[in-house]
């Protein structure tokens, strides 16, 4: 079986969980309590030197990085095939991976999600200015250092966030226009993109940020299609940690009044 070291509400986690329902995999699952830092302990450390979820371990071997696990799960089990065939649908596949992962998720996702929300998360734990400290001092990756820090100690006046704003917008709109010419990202079945994307398509949703695809009707359909699969309520609904919504939902309602002045100015 193979094993997952998760989060509930971490995006790249939720990817990762909706490949597995979506090919009815059975797996175990490894809470890591990124609040609490865990992700640095030595233990985990060892499994991912970079100090993020999620991490697969199957058959001995430990994978990392939410793209290339789906992509594993979907060749390693049977079940529905969630790579497209066609060489231009698997190469449409691939650049919405790559936007995620080049540009969308760091810093943009880490941003808006931080600024947000999240630093108030992480505040009630690094309740101290020796954890808070500690903690970014073990964060690996400088830039997602970087912009934790300024999230977390500017708040809406942190440089990238407006930066974050527009990107998703761009993203929705980019959306918008495939979804014109197929059901799905890409192509005629859903497929790992639609997998990889939706959930930070569910993090605006639960930052209040609904608003922000209004104007791509697309976008709207596509992502309630996305929500009345069975796989979304097993590995998105059910996952949930009833706090992290609560907050994220209350502070979202501030937010929006900031991200709609972004917009307007675009």
């Amino acid at each position: 079986m193979i094993k997952i070291y998760d989060h509930n509400e971490s995006v790249c986690c939720q990817k990762v969980r909706l490949t597995l329902a979506e090919k009815g995999v059975e797996f175990k699952n490894i809470h890591v309590a990124i609040e609490d830092g865990e992700q640095y302990n030595e233990a985990f450390l060892k499994l991912n030197p970079a100090g993020v979820v999620p991490v697969a371990v199957h058959k001995g071997n430990v994978i990392t990085e939410s793209t290339i696990i789906n992509e594993y799960i979907n060749e390693a089990f049977s079940g529905p095939q969630l790579m497209p065939t066609e060489p231009y649908w698997r190469a449409k596949k691939r650049s919405w991976s790559h936007l995620l992962d080049s540009e969308i998720h760091l810093p943009h996702t880490t941003c808006l999600s931080f600024v947000v929300a999240l630093r108030f998360v992480f505040l009630d734990s690094l309740n101290t200015p020796e954890k808070l400290a500690e903690h970014f001092a073990n964060v690996k990756n400088p830039e997602n250092r970087l912009m934790q820090k300024d999230a977390i100690e500017q708040g809406y006046k942190a440089p990238q966030f407006t930066l974050a704003v527009i990107a998703f917008d761009n993203m929705l709109e980019k959306m918008d226009r495939q979804l014109e010419q197929s059901p799905w990202l890409a192509g005629n079945t859903i497929s790992l993109a639609d997998l990889d994307v939706a959930p930070y398509i569910h993090r605006l949703e639960s930052l209040k940020l609904s608003n922000m695809w209004t104007k791509y009707p697309k976008v709207s359909v596509w992502y309630e299609n996305m929500k009345a699969r069975p796989s979304w309520d097993v590995a998105i609904k059910q996952q949930h940690i009833d706090k992290w919504v609560e907050l994220m939902s209350k502070t979202g309602e501030a937010a929006w009044a900031e991200v709609s002045n972004i917009l307007n100015r675009k």
